[in-house]
């Protein structure tokens, strides 16, 4: 079982692409413009929906990159990309957590023309640090079980 966040893409009404309006007064990572919080706030609760559905996965896969994954929207492949990213933060450990991000998405990911989402990925990630050093980095045995129970998994 994979958890998709669900939300539809948004488009940019100035420049038409599409992005995670994610939290108040953020600006379109293409065009620059400011986007109504009367349009982004259904976007508001995803960090901690990107979050959740990261550690429900880490409990039941080992990692945040579930073993099957499909694109239905921008979103999907944004979370792709920060499971992808948070994974390499695993593996590597390194001491500079957002420096790490930035060299990452700078070097070993391939933008083609969507260049504009490399800073907004590295935003959002960012953003999810505190959540995952302080809930998802070091989950308990008995945290995993109870998840893995939840959603009928065993181990």
């Amino acid at each position: 079982m994979t958890i998709h966040l669900g939300k539809p893409d948004y488009k940019c009404s100035k420049c038409g692409e599409i992005f995670f309006p994610y939290k108040i007064d953020i600006e379109c990572p293409n065009c620059g413009i400011t986007i109504p919080s009367s349009e982004a706030k259904n976007y508001f609760d995803s960090i901690k929906e990107i979050a959740k559905s990261m550690k429900i996965h880490k409990c039941l896969y080992g990692r945040f990159v579930p073993w099957s994954w499909s694109y239905a929207n921008t979103g999907d492949h944004i979370q792709d990309l920060l499971f992808q990213l948070f994974d390499l933060l695993e593996a590597k450990k390194p001491k500079n957590e957002e420096k790490f991000i930035t060299e990452t998405l700078e070097n070993d990911f391939d933008w083609g023309d969507k260049e504009y989402l490399k800073k907004h990925i590295g935003n959002i990630a960012v953003d999810l640090l505190p959540i995952y050093n302080g809930m998802i980095k070091n989950i308990s045995a008995k945290e995993k079980l109870k998840i893995n129970d939840s959603y009928g998994i065993p181990f």
